[in-house]
């Protein structure tokens, strides 16, 4: 319990933090620029780690990486939910869905059954959590399509919770300290990834404008060609006819 209220203070902290440049840039970058940190600041959680644990962690490489995928995409939508509700209500509903789907997840594949009690308490915050999203007001520095800020925030507890599951996995096979630094870790690289994902699908579309606007006006000088020599052809003819 000590480690998860911890985790909670901690991260309740950055979130408040990061909260106003994620009103400035896109949530996919800001992403990228909080979990490169993490290379650094979090290096120290390796001090004391074995060589099992490394090859436990490599052994699960594509399982890392789908999670880091996860990790991203749910950073990216929450930092843009941001955009349009408190940090507080934002952060409130993202972790009240993504107690539903990690429950379930822990469920189907981890056989971690919840009791009648726990579930009751599970519907209990995420109907407040729901009234509360319901009663808002409207602040004036944020945008005012709250139900577009609700829907990041509901869509990003589903990469999350995934994330969350693989990161218990792998917790029960190494170090939870090694697990968390690459887990970290690799949503930077995942978060670049999709960057440049994102920029090369952009070039491509730019080219292929420019591939179809060169097209049109080509058809177009041809059209203009063609009627042209039509007109020239009925000038002719009407000359020769007359001529004769």
């Amino acid at each position: 319990y000590f480690f998860a209220i911890g985790s909670l203070l901690g991260y309740a902290l950055q979130q408040t933090l990061l909260v106003r440049y994620a009103r400035r840039i896109d949530g996919l970058s800001l992403a990228f620029y909080r979990n490169a940190s993490f290379f650094m600041t979090l290096l120290p959680l390796l001090v004391g780690s074995s060589a099992s644990d490394f090859h436990v962690l490599f052994s699960h490489w594509f399982l890392l990486l789908c999670s880091g995928i996860a990790g991203s995409v749910y950073l990216a939508l929450l930092f843009s939910a941001y955009k349009f509700l408190p940090v507080g209500l934002g952060t409130s509903i993202s972790r009240a869905f993504s107690t539903i789907f990690v429950s379930l997840f822990g469920w189907l594949f981890l056989q971690q059954h919840l009791s009648v009690t726990a579930m009751v308490l599970i519907a209990v915050i995420l109907i407040g959590v729901l009234l509360l999203g319901i009663q808002h007001e409207h602040v004036s520095h944020l945008d005012r399509r709250f139900g577009l800020g609700i829907a990041f925030a509901i869509l990003g507890s589903v990469p999350v919770a995934f994330a969350i599951y693989v990161f218990a996995m792998l917790s029960r096979e190494m170090s939870p300290f090694v697990s968390g630094y690459f887990w970290e870790t690799s949503i930077a690289v995942c978060c670049a990834l999709l960057l440049f994902l994102m920029l090369f699908l952009l070039l491509v579309l730019l080219l292929l404008l420019i591939v179809m606007l060169c097209f049109c006006c080509m058809c177009s000088l041809c059209s203009l060609l063609f009627v042209m020599s039509v007109g020239l052809n009925v000038v002719c003819c009407l000359f020769w006819f007359s001529c004769c």
